[in-house]
């Protein structure tokens, strides 16, 4: 009779010992990015992983680890945002003007809208030290938790004075749709006087 061959045991990792290898792995793929791309697959690698610290219910260590991750990828996303050149140098400028996509299409061509980039890029500024500080402060271990603790806000982007006041028009035509009247005379008279103040040169 043929004695059975006996195999190796199988090594069972318990799930935080799991997740903890999950963190070391997407950190090296992290380091390694060197374009956009790289870096977006890394962040949801990252966010997928949170999520499996988060169900877990891991130790205060392996969820300051995995904050410490996350952060490290947007840092990541705004040093590669922060090397995207400009299409041109500036208004006014007498540099030359540079073929292709702007940095603003190049951003949105990745589906990265111009808050989050600001936001990784002003992240990817502080120093490692106080980020860590941070992540060990921070009330919740997000992104958004440790950017606030840096004192790092959503920034609000860019509009033209038309542009601005073409919302508050629409807005004032909501309410008084949703009122059922007609605007006022003097709601009518800060338009045109808004409007007029536009049209001079």
């Amino acid at each position: 009779m043929v004695a059975a061959l006996s195999r190796p045991e199988q090594v069972v990792l318990a799930p935080q010992e799991r997740a903890i290898l999950m963190i070391e792995a997407c950190a090296n793929q992290i380091f390694k990015a060197t374009t956009l791309k790289d870096v977006l697959l890394a962040i949801t690698q990252a966010e997928a992983i949170a999520l499996i610290v988060r169900k877990i219910e891991a130790s205060k260590r392996v969820k300051e680890d995995d904050a410490f991750l996350l952060i490290n990828a947007e840092r990541q996303l705004g040093e590669l945002r922060a090397k995207i050149p400009k299409k041109n140098a500036g208004k006014g400028s007498k540099g030359p003007v540079r073929p292709g996509p702007s940095k603003k299409e190049t951003l949105a061509k990745h589906g990265i809208n111009i808050n989050r980039a600001l936001r990784a890029e002003a992240l990817a500024r502080v120093p490692e030290s106080k980020v860590e500080l941070a992540v060990e402060r921070a009330k919740y271990k997000t992104v958004n938790g440790v950017q606030a603790e840096l004192g790092i806000k959503h920034q609000t982007p860019w509009r033209s004075k038309d542009a601005v006041l073409a919302e508050d028009a629409i807005a004032l035509l909501k309410e008084c749709c949703k009122k059922r009247r007609p605007p006022r005379q003097d709601e009518v008279n800060k338009f045109e006087l808004r409007l007029a103040a536009l049209r001079v040169k």
